[in-house]
């Protein structure tokens, strides 16, 4: 049957070239009843690998081709195996000390690490990098029996096996020969592998250009790390037998190394640690429900019968469950950031529950909003709870770091996440290694949307109009398109989650491998998903830029947040005339759209919105209706008997994912267990053969239960066309209410809350620009840097915005310390001596005007920090030239707005500020220019491409909607690597209580006017 022991899947990191299903799959074909993955250093696929295997029938073995010190003078391989649950938790440890304890990237393990871990383990001596081989082909006999001698040592008897590979390479013969004498002289079991590196040979080419990409060298280069030949595949019994003639009985030992090992994956669901609980207190259930009580008391005031019922019935689940430990430490994490100042807010479907409510983890009030509480636990559920806590981003790494204090270092980790080939990326690294000009390269890379993955970049070159501008010869690249498609999502390396963190009763290092991460950070070697199958409990530690803004502008206004009163008329009327921009989540084109149309009054409305916009309710057509509802021009009505009470507050329309839920239980039965398993099974599946199988469940037992079979039907593609997309109402109020207080913040506190987003960039829609012009039309006024009076980030100073020294590009934070510590200065010279700053970091002050109080003309005060003396006739920079360098030196224009220094030409040839335009009558043709902002093409309903984008000028923003006709014409204009200024003529169309200009030409600036007449044109790039 010959299992194969030694193989190579994708988390081999660009040396595996068939996916763990693939090669299940493979194996399965060929008879095998079992199969290994030994991918370099790592379990990371593991969990899929199990999986796969179990899918077909095949049984797993968990192992890895661990990287050793040798006395060879270049690391050795070795080939380990996990026999069963021990097994695993000692190569696990194995690898954690490979990683950890050798710089980042450069893992090996130790000869005494090997040794306190073999055996529990199962080994082969590995590939022609091993030890034993290598010693074998280059003639030396003793050390290789040394070698073998050594290391069965340290497996034991019966655990060590000698690897014979077929793999046809030079030498392959009298290597098989010497190692089966060697073998047969120290009594030692050889095994046959493949080494392999994909599951049929015929992918040979696909493995090769991986090594190519993964060695930066191109497929017609040689390269001493390309294999040689195509035999590193899963081959079949009788192809090793061929392969190995003169030790055909090593074939059969490896049915008798598989059958030594069993299933070896942790089941993790009972490793979560048990909370401390207080002196005097030995029952968790009873703590959490005595804290509970306590924080009801501090949210109502007094328990009425109503919420003492809803909080039994959630702890009482709470418990059976087994998540008391877990809502425990989640609620200390949270409590412990607040009693240190550590400003945090949570979000997810913990907003749908009221003990999540009173323990202080969300401020969303469940048991007012009757939110289902089976959104966050419901008996019969299989995965955790989900409490997402956001934190002051620039404090947040304080929070993990007590809770590593709390609960020991070791016994806490970082989740994985996996960098993955995707259309960019596969763009530029395939087309590297098959040695396709790099420029050529670029040019497409720029131009590839966001959204087009790399298994269809063959179609976005036809589809997508700014590729097609480029003419392609799609034959060109039909062998990259081909690799793409077959290595779309392909792991490239590892990531750390954003916030997950992984916390276990034993060290961490058991249950998975460990590493260091590109920040420094010790991470998992499972992601998301693989700790969620395993059983692992994730905490979701979150930061949120916008929470550190907020904690900034309430530190500085004295405003206090949780008591901003939720029915401000100036704020409603802010938000009714779409002017949010800087407000969390409000502030987008389409929301600010939908402000104009719905002309929200109460808190409701915004909840309602932050959900709305999101491409389930958009797809499903349900925005429309509910703002005609909303205003009273549409009648409301509910899709079943029933829904009144689920759909009310949404005139009937489902906006959120517990209205899903909810129907789903009415109509058609379910549990709350399997209302939830249907939302997160239509949310993750994709096929359409899957979504059908659920549709069918869905009306038949509506049906059985007394629904049309019609109207179950239609209530069928309801849900459909909004769960895959779709907000919790939980998660929708969190935001809501955050979304509203910052939006009370721009109204009252402007320049105090503008001065706050600006030192916390980036966040938020808009570049840090136009909440610069945003300010300034609002009459705020912006002070650009200086050496002698900045601080050293953006603040307000008689009302108006002062620009920070760290705004200035490459100068530091210890470089503008000392700006800030030796002043007044009074001359260029003095400013370089004192500080002792780089030519470099003096040059972009003078560019950003930071040396305008010393030194008015900026081109003299460059010849200065060049070593010449002040000259009196050096002219200076025209005024565009001025605002060019300091838009170099700052990112950003904030003595005038680019568009200024054209608008002279601009009104000569009749084109409108945006301010003028917005006024125009409804349909009125005009032309408009300016800075182009956040191009950005949003599924619509229709399924049409179209893009939104916002121009800005020296008076504000207009919201420019381009049909998917004109996109085909200007879409290099648009998406191009030039995109910035543009010229766009078009029609004024009424939304609301604004207007929106829907586009029909678009056009570069300078190409505009110059088509327009002679003008002569400000160089501003």
């Amino acid at each position: 049957m010959a299992a194969h022991l030694h193989v190579h899947g994708p988390f081999s990191h660009l040396d595996g070239a068939s996916s763990a299903a693939d090669l299940a799959a493979r194996a399965a074909t060929l008879g095998h009843t079992a199969l290994a993955l030994t991918d370099h250093n790592s379990l990371s696929g593991a969990v899929v690998f199990q999986e796969a295997c179990l899918a077909v029938g095949i049984r797993p073995i968990v192992g890895a081709e661990l990287t050793v010190e040798s006395a060879l003078g270049t690391p050795s391989h070795i080939t380990l195996l996990a026999p069963d649950q021990a097994g695993y938790r000692h190569l696990s440890q194995l690898i954690s000390t490979a990683h950890l304890s050798r710089p980042r990237g450069q893992p090996m393990a130790s000869q005494e690490a090997l040794a306190a871990h073999a055996p529990y383990l199962i080994g082969l001596s590995g590939c022609r990098r091993g030890e034993v081989a290598h010693h074998l082909l280059l003639g030396h006999g003793e050390q290789a029996v040394e070698a073998a001698r050594r290391l069965s040592g340290l497996f034991g008897k019966g655990r060590f096996f000698l690897e014979q590979e077929v793999c046809r390479l030079p030498g392959d013969r009298p290597l098989q020969r010497a190692t089966r004498d060697l073998g047969q002289h120290l009594g030692i079991s050889r095994v046959a592998t493949s080494n392999a590196h994909y599951a049929v040979a015929r992918d040979f080419w696909l493995h090769d250009l991986l090594v190519c990409i993964r060695t930066r060298c191109q497929v017609d280069d040689l390269g001493p790390e390309r294999p040689m030949n195509d035999w590193q595949f899963l081959q079949s019994a009788e192809e090793m037998l061929c392969g190995l003639p003169d030790d055909p009985g090593a074939v059969a030992v490896t049915d008798q190394v598989a059958e030594l090992c069993q299933p070896a994956l942790p089941d993790a669901r009972a490793l979560f640690p048990a909370f401390a609980l207080p002196p005097g207190l030995t029952s968790a259930e009873a703590y959490l429900r005595q804290l509970t009580e306590r924080g009801a008391i501090w949210r109502y005031g007094q328990i009425s019968s109503g919420l003492r019922q809803r909080i039994e019935e959630e702890l009482a689940v709470i418990a059976q469950t087994n998540f008391t430990d877990y809502m425990l430490v989640v609620a200390e994490i949270a409590g412990w950031a607040r009693k240190t100042g550590i400003r945090t807010s949570g979000r997810g479907s913990a907003a749908d529950s009221v003990v999540a409510y009173c323990l202080g983890l969300t401020d969303v009030d469940a048991f007012a909003r009757n939110l289902p509480f089976a959104r966050f636990l419901s008996m019969g559920r299989t995965d955790p709870p989900d409490v997402d806590l956001d934190f002051d981003a620039s404090r947040r790494e304080e929070v993990a770091a007590h809770v590593a204090a709390r609960y020991g270092p070791d016994h806490v980790a970082a989740v994985a996440t996996y960098v993955r080939l995707e259309g960019r990326s596969a763009i530029r690294e395939i087309g590297q290694a098959l040695g396709l000009p790099r420029a050529e390269l670029g040019a497409i890379a720029r131009r590839v949307p966001y959204y087009v993955g790399a298994d269809n970049l063959r179609q976005a070159l036809v589809r997508v109009p700014e590729l097609a501008q480029l003419q392609l010869e799609p034959g060109r690249m039909a062998t990259l398109f081909a690799a793409a498609e077959r290595l779309a999502d392909w792991p490239r390396h590892l990531g750390t989650h954003l916030g997950g963190l992984v916390l276990t009763t034993g060290p961490v290092a058991e249950v998975m491998p460990l590493q260091m991460a590109a920040k420094g950070a010790v991470v998992g070697q499972f992601d998301k998903r693989d700790c969620e199958a395993l059983g692992l409990i994730k905490i979701d530690l979150l930061h949120l830029r916008t929470l550190s803004a907020v904690d900034e502008a309430v530190t500085l206004s004295g405003v206090p947040w949780e008591n901003i009163p939720s029915d401000d008329p100036a704020t409603f009327h802010r938000l009714r005339q779409a002017e949010t921009v800087g407000a969390f989540q409000l502030e987008s084109p389409a929301q600010r759209a939908l402000h104009r149309r719905m002309q929200g009054d109460r808190l409701e409305d915004v909840i309602a919105a932050t959900a709305l916009i999101r491409p389930g309710p958009i797809k499903g057509d349900m925005v429309a209706p509910f703002v005609r509802r909303r205003l009273g021009k549409e009648p409301v009505t509910y899709p079943a008997a029933g829904l009144e009470d689920v759909l009310q507050r949404t005139y009937g329309v489902v906006v959120y994912q517990e209205q899903v839920l909810e129907i789903a239980v009415r109509v058609a039965g379910f549990s709350p267990a399997e209302a939830d398993q249907l939302r997160r099974t239509m949310s993750r599946a994709r096929s359409k053969a899957q979504m059908q199988a659920l549709g069918e469940v869905f009306c038949s037992r509506a049906v059985q239960r007394g629904v049309d079979g019609e109207a179950a039907g239609e209530i069928w593609q309801t849900l459909l066309g909004y769960a895959s997309y779709g907000f919790a109402e939980g998660h929708a109020a969190a935001f809501g209410l955050i979304g509203y207080r910052t939006l009370y913040l721009l109204e009252h506190h402007s320049a105090v809350w503008y001065a706050a987003l600006l030192n916390h960039q980036p966040m938020g829609y808009y570049p840090p620009q136009t909440l610069v012009t945003e300010a300034r039309r609002r009459g705020i006024g912006v002070r650009g840097p200086d050496v002698n009076q900045s601080a050293m980030r953006w603040t307000v100073e008689d009302g108006a915005l002062c620009c920070g020294l760290l705004q200035v590009r490459g100068l530091d934070q210890a470089e503008a310390e000392r700006v800030l510590a030796n002043r007044p200065y009074r001359t260029v010279r003095e400013l370089a001596e004192r500080t002792q700053l780089s030519r470099a970091a003096l040059q972009q002050l003078a560019m950003a005007g930071a040396l305008d109080g010393i030194s008015s003309n900026r081109r003299n005060a460059l010849w200065q920090i060049e070593g010449q003396a002040a000259l009196r006739d050096l002219p200076d920079f025209t005024a565009a030239r001025r605002l060019a360098l300091e838009m170099a030196a700052l990112g950003l224009a904030v003595s005038a707005h680019p568009l200024s220094f054209f608008r002279p030409s601009l009104e000569r040839a009749g084109v409108l500020r945006t301010d003028q335009a917005l006024c125009a009558p409804h349909r009125m043709q005009v032309a408009v220019a300016g800075a182009l902002v956040r191009p950005h093409r949003p599924p619509t309903r229709s399924g049409e491409r179209v893009v939104f984008l916002c121009l800005e000028d020296e008076s504000g923003l207009l919201d420019v909607t381009v049909s998917e006709a004109v996109y085909r014409q200007s879409a290099d204009a648009i998406f191009g690597p030039d995109a910035w200024l543009l010229a766009i003529e078009g029609t004024m169309r009424e939304v609301g209580t604004g207007a929106n200009l829907d586009a029909q030409r678009v056009t570069p600036l300078r190409t505009y006017l110059k088509q327009v007449g002679p003008a002569k044109l400000p160089l501003l790039r």
